[in-house]
């Protein structure tokens, strides 16, 4: 079989070609830091990363109610402490009026 100078120039060509495609996507990978580009990179290593991503949004999500809980929590307690504060501080009208007690009883 013969080969003749055109295929043995498209076999070249090709080659070359496929080669400044690696290098290509090496460099990709270097200026992006990233070792996974595309899922079909590595099929293993792209689920361990969605995974690693939703377990990364459920603990923010956890300190967000965190965060939410303590800052009712201490609504609360202060709410609690004025109502204290008033109970013990002033023995007049306005603290006992009936008002001031529905309010105590709507913040309880």
């Amino acid at each position: 079989m013969r080969i003749s100078s055109l295929q043995m120039f498209n076999v070249a060509r090709n080659s070359m070609a496929g080669a400044n495609k690696e290098i290509m996507r090496t460099q990709e990978q270097m200026s992006e830091g990233k070792r996974v580009l595309t899922p079909s990179d590595d099929p293993v290593a792209a689920t361990k990363i969605l995974q690693l991503t939703d377990e990364l949004a459920n603990i923010d999500q956890y300190l967000k109610n965190i965060d939410i809980g303590k800052n009712n929590l201490n609504m609360e307690e202060g709410d609690s402490r004025r109502c204290g504060e008033c109970n013990s501080a002033h023995t007049g009208n306005r603290c006992g009026s009936r008002e001031h007690r529905r309010a105590d009883g709507q913040g309880i």
